[in-house]
């Protein structure tokens, strides 16, 4: 069997089918499963740096073999910047309450998954990522989430509904 084409996040295996049996042949190598943030964010040039704030215990996995993780639960700023200009796959794992996008919203280019079920806040998460695409039909709020507010302000080049949230 083989899914060509394809970008953003890999697919699983169809049931039944071991991994020898299918063969991928699109641009993407993301696993998207399991309860994680992923987007990607594309620099234009060398040193260009981006801010994560997270709220909570979590790890942030920058997409260039880098990493940060954050063992407090206090609501703090993690910031990185890339060596050279290119696109890079950010994760962010763990158990955090909040996240947001605090600098650098412009680099922001894809949306691939939100599926963290500790969020309480995603406000403001992605404010500004005006050059972010990403498809929402799919996407679902974890059920303790208390405040969305902005959290896709200027994000025009989404695509699909922005989930409701929980009751």
């Amino acid at each position: 069997h083989k899914c060509t084409g394809l970008t953003g996040c890999r697919p699983a295996l169809p049931s039944g089918l071991t991994s020898s049996e299918y063969i991928f042949l699109g641009t993407s190598t993301t696993d998207c499963s399991g309860n994680k943030i992923i987007f990607q964010i594309k620099t234009t040039a060398a040193n260009q740096s981006i801010g994560i704030t997270l709220a909570g215990k979590g790890a942030i996995s920058w997409g260039d073999g880098t990493s940060t993780n954050k063992t407090t639960t206090t609501s703090s700023v993690s910031s990185h910047t890339y060596s050279s200009a290119r696109t890079y796959t950010v994760e962010i794992t763990g158990s955090p309450t909040a996240f947001k996008v605090s600098t650098g919203a412009s680099y922001v280019y894809e949306l691939l998954k939100i599926s963290l079920p500790s969020i309480t806040s995603y406000a403001n998460a992605f404010k500004d990522a005006t050059n972010m695409t990403g498809d929402l039909t799919n996407m679902t709020f974890p059920s303790g989430l208390t405040n969305a507010s902005y959290m896709f302000y200027m994000c025009s080049k989404l695509t699909g509904s922005i989930p409701a949230l929980p009751s």
